[in-house]
């Protein structure tokens, strides 16, 4: 979690549409969402990691 590095959009929407016309499948360990889907929840936990040692 401590991974404090940004997600870069742009980078991904780029990634995103050539390997969707390339075929790649949206979701599962390898789809095109994943990388999109592995920032938020890190983001997410790591918002309740601070609020929790917060309070």
């Amino acid at each position: 979690m401590g991974n404090s590095q940004s997600f870069d959009f742009d980078d991904f929407k780029q990634k995103a549409m050539q390997e969707l016309y390339a075929g790649k499948p949206l979701m599962g360990e390898s789809g095109i969402f994943t990388p999109l889907l592995k920032h938020f929840l890190e983001a997410t936990l790591q918002g309740e990691m601070s609020n929790h040692l917060t309070t």
